[in-house]
């Protein structure tokens, strides 16, 4: 067979297409010498071929042809080429029903199978005493019912003879196996029009002459069927599959390859038994179309882009293919063997739609459709009709169309959005998106934290298992949801789309209606709440397990219920009452007016002129900025007023109040009333406190700021003409704390209440000079010791440590010693490692002062309730024995523990003094200590067994 080359210094030659003369199939054009941005199209039923090389386009036509640039040689015919190497560019192919192997090359191609590439011609029915002629093209008759017997039809006849043929394939269909007599066929192209049985005879009796073929064929049902058929075939001995066949148009067995590119291959009816390669180049998208099928399709894909289509006695077997588009007929899909994904385009029909263990997409179309996804993340879509969509396993994307669809999304994060219809949609495990339509849906969660938009109709939403989140708009109609009790469970209805203030009212624990106008959602199961942005109302009372509410702008009411409640009010002017249980309540911006109720309750609140009461419990409540007025209640309250002028009230119980710089100038108003204990008991938490260390270093000063003016501002500072130092403390600013009832007396401010500490720089160290206060002592003065006499001070270390560093390490809160105890004829407050010299056995020794704390009694303790404390050491040439108070206690002895309390810059002085310490043992490098510490292990159990050491 031959084959024709095409290039392009031949292509728009018309003596190169004009000496192409072939007769009859099999021979080959050959176009893969052209350009790549050149674009070839051959046309077998229009019988044309165009050459577009960018610029300008060449038509080759067949003989007889107009409006074309080169013609064929004589009786030429494009169908006689059943091979085509198209090459690159993007190109279109029909294979008709003469190409039998079509070669796409690179580009994007078009490639139709077949018996056209475009839409086949219609079937024109005839009937007894019917006589009827073809055109110059292709033709499809069908002969219905009832006896040929004078019926008549003449396929072709370019020639002007009953025996030429006009070299297009025609088709004439015998839609029965009816009795009936002859009929006559004329315009015959032997070889290549076909007549199409509905079944294969069971006996063929022909009688051959020049030109005629007269036959008779008999069925296996007895009827018989004459024929007389004037052919182009001359005296060619009779062949059965010359003239008949049981195949429809297209039946050809075709091999079609696009190439490279994104290609498309197009097929009808009857296209025989084809084989398809997309080819497989890089980013490539190609196409078998299915949808001018008349039949369903079976298609069954084994791999990556590769499969089987089979439709009756017609089959594709494909390879490099990403996309299929069905029929508009009951399809058969099945991908489950295939790893990677598929997409699916099903079309109009009941179609099944199997996916891949990959990423696939699958479109139902309309119909009665069932989709399933398997593994991979799928996208499934489907149009009208009563479909079942199924993810699967992975993160699945579902969505339909009018009906009443059951979308399941299985395993993985799915979103599933439904329309129009009664749907049924349903996440399965995973943190699933279900979106309902406008019709009454059902929405399942399943495990996982789900979110869920009911949508408009009166639809039912059940979260399942963990925390699910249910978002309603407006016009919602009449819900019912269900938050579920299993795994992590803070179910939430979100009503903060909504344009209308909403009521919710608790029926029972986690149950209740919420209403908005005429819609209205049943609640269950549910233990939070997003409320809009305008007045809303909400009642609890009748929940027992506590719940929460964000109620947004607008000025709302919300009342607790019996659990543990959390109800945040927002923006607005919202009054808030929390009931019973341990509730947190906080009003956020505007003058709220904010209850705790019952319980121990954290109620602030928020930006704005609020009224805040703690009631019953042991409540913290919070002012935040803006003129606040807060009532702690009964219970053991703690008040914070925040910034601006507040006014706080304790009530019974023993209450902590919190002022802080910038807080503004805050009035306390029954500080030290309704109290279990006293102020001036030694106990810390049996009184009102309010830590005033950061703005004062002792209670003189605070004493003397309250007597100066009945106001705690500082006011009686250096700065302002008065004699306190304030300098190195917080500054009150424009704020200050009024005390209603207080007095400068000691019975209102001390330790206990105030956290500011007794002992001060001031404690009295035997000198020759009598007792000077221990501040007032330098490096060279002389102290009385009780084992050497005068001795000189080598180093004076001070170390402030403050309430953070106390509340982080509670063991250096300071020990009090009362006066009278061991001798001393002052109290006196020493570090907890300081050593006292007592006598024990008639033994004398050091002993700790935590240690003495620890021992019944009660003239030594340890101070809770300090705040703040300044320690003093002085360092001697070795370790002495001093007086402080008249109680003899130790000097400093350098050992491990002592340097650890020392600041750096105090152990680089002394490490000055001692260069060895750190190097040698602290007994060689400054001796031993003046006494033996006795541990706590050897003490007696009461102080009352020690005996002062004496002078």
């Amino acid at each position: 067979m031959a084959v024709f080359v095409i290039s392009s210094s031949n292509y728009d030659d018309p003596a190169f297409w004009s000496a192409i003369s072939v007769s009859g199939p099999g021979h080959t054009l050959d176009f893969r010498g052209l350009p790549a941005s050149w674009t070839v199209t051959v046309d077998p039923p229009a019988g044309l071929i165009v050459i577009h090389d960018g610029t300008r386009s060449v038509t080759v036509g067949e003989e007889g042809a107009t409006g074309t640039d080169a013609i064929f040689g004589p009786r030429t015919d494009l169908d006689d080429f059943t091979t085509v190497l198209a090459g690159d560019g993007n190109d279109r192919i029909d294979a008709g029903t003469g190409l039998g192997s079509v070669e796409g090359g690179a580009g994007n191609d078009t490639i139709t199978g077949g018996p056209d590439g475009a839409a086949p011609p219609p079937w024109r029915d005839f009937g007894v005493n019917d006589d009827v002629t073809g055109t110059f093209g292709q033709d499809h008759f069908r002969y219905a019912a009832g006896e040929m017997s004078n019926a008549d039809v003449t396929l072709d006849d370019r020639s002007g003879t009953s025996t030429d043929g006009d070299r297009q394939q025609d088709w004439l269909l015998i839609d029965s196996t009816n009795q009936t007599g002859i009929l006559h066929v004329r315009g015959f192209d032997h070889g290549l029009d076909r007549i199409v049985l509905r079944e294969m005879p069971v006996s063929v009796s022909p009688s051959v002459n020049p030109g005629i073929l007269n036959v008779t064929i008999t069925y296996a049902n007895g009827n018989s069927q004459s024929f007389e058929i004037l052919h182009s075939g001359g005296d060619t001995p009779f062949a059965f599959d010359d003239f008949f066949t049981t195949e429809m148009p297209g039946g050809g067995d075709d091999v079609l390859s696009g190439g490279t590119g994104s290609d498309r291959f197009i097929f009808a009816d009857g296209w025989g038994d084809d084989t398809v390669s997309g080819g497989d180049g890089a980013g490539d998208v190609d196409e078998i179309r299915l949808d001018r099928l008349a039949a369903p399709v079976s298609v069954t894909q084994s791999g990556s882009g590769a499969g089987t289509i089979t439709s009756g006695t017609n089959t594709i077997t494909y390879s490099g293919i990403e996309q299929l588009t069905l029929t508009d007929q009951a399809d058969a899909q099945n991908a489950q063997a295939a790893t990677s994904g598929v997409w699916i385009d099903g079309r109009d029909g009941n179609d099944t739609l199997l996916g891949s263990r990959g990423a696939d997409t699958l479109a139902g179309g309309g119909g009665d459709d069932y989709i399933e996804g398997g593994d991979g993340d799928d996208l499934l879509s489907t149009g009208l009709g009563q479909d079942t969509l199924s993810g699967g396993a992975g993160n699945d994307t579902l969505r339909n169309a009018a009906g009443d669809d059951s979308l399941v999304g299985g395993a993985g994060d799915d979103s599933i959005v439904a329309t129009e219809g009664d749907d049924t949609l349903d996440g399965g495990d995973g943190n699933d998106t279900l979106i309902g339509g406008g019709d009454e849906d059902s929405l399942l969660g399943g495990a996982g934290s789900d979110l869920l938009l009911p949508g408009a109709g009166d639809d039912v939403a059940d979260g399942g298992a963990d925390a699910d989140r249910f978002v309603f708009e407006d016009d919602f109609d009449d819900d019912t949801v269900s938050g579920g009790e299993a795994g992590t469970d803070v179910d939430t209805v979100d009503l903060s789309a909504l344009s209308e203030a909403v009521t919710v009212d608790h029926f029972g624990t986690e149950q209740g209606l919420i209403e908005e106008g005429s819609d209205s959602i049943r609640f269950f199961g549910i233990e939070k709440f997003v409320l809009t942005d305008f007045a809303d109302f909400q009642t609890s009372g009748a929940d027992t397990a506590g719940f929460q509410t964000d109620a947004g702008l607008g000025n709302d009411t919300v009342y607790g219920g019996l659990g543990d409640d959390t109800i945040l009010g927002g923006g607005g002017r919202d009054e808030i009452f929390a009931d019973a249980g341990d509730d947190l309540v906080t009003g956020g911006a505007g003058n709220d007016d904010l209850g705790g109720d019952d319980g121990n309750d954290t109620v602030e609140g928020g930006d704005g002129n609020d009224y805040v009461q703690g009631m019953g419990g042991a409540d913290r409540v919070a002012g935040d900025a803006g003129a606040d007025t807060l009532l702690g209640g009964s219970g053991d309250d703690t008040l914070a007023g925040g910034s601006g002028n507040d006014v706080m009230t304790g009530g019974d119980g023993d209450d902590v109040f919190v002022y802080a710089p910038g807080d503004g100038a805050d009035t306390i108003a029954d500080f030290n009333a309704g109290t279990t204990g006293t102020a001036r008991d030694g106990l810390a938490g049996n009184n009102d406190f309010i830590d005033l260390s950061a703005f004062y270093d002792t209670l003189v000063e605070v004493r003397a700021d309250q007597a100066d003016d009945g106001i705690l501002n500082q006011s009686n500072s250096v700065a302002r003409g008065g004699t306190a130092d304030y300098s190195d403390n917080a500054s009150f600013g424009n704020g200050s704390l009024t005390f209603t009832g207080a007095s400068a007396e000691r019975a209102f401010f001390t330790t206990e209440n105030t956290g500011v500490v007794c002992f001060t720089p001031g404690t009295g160290i035997l000198t020759p000079r009598g007792e000077v206060p221990v501040e007032k002592l330098r490096r060279g003065d002389a102290v009385v010791t009780r084992d050497n006499g005068v001795q000189r001070i080598v180093m004076i270390a001070a170390r402030r440590v403050g309430a953070t560093a106390l509340a982080a390490r509670p063991g250096l809160r300071p020990v009090a010693i009362g006066a009278g105890t061991f001798g001393g004829h002052r109290g006196l407050v020493v570090s907890p490692q300081h050593g006292v010299l007592v006598r024990v056995d008639g033994e004398e020794r050091l002993v700790r002062a935590t240690h003495l704390a620890g021992l019944a009694g009660g003239s030594v303790r340890r101070l809770e309730a300090c705040r703040q404390t300044v320690y003093v050491h002085l360092v001697f040439e070795r370790h002495q024995i001093v007086f402080a108070n008249g109680l003899a206690c130790e000097s400093l002895y350098p050992g491990p523990m002592a340097l650890g309390g020392l600041r750096a810059g105090a152990r680089a002085r002394l490490a000055a003094l001692l260069p060895d310490l750190g190097r040698a043992p602290v007994t060689e490098v400054y001796g031993a200590p003046a006494r033996h510490f006795l541990a706590r292990r050897d003490l007696p159990g009461s102080l009352a067994a020690l005996a002062p050491a004496g002078r």
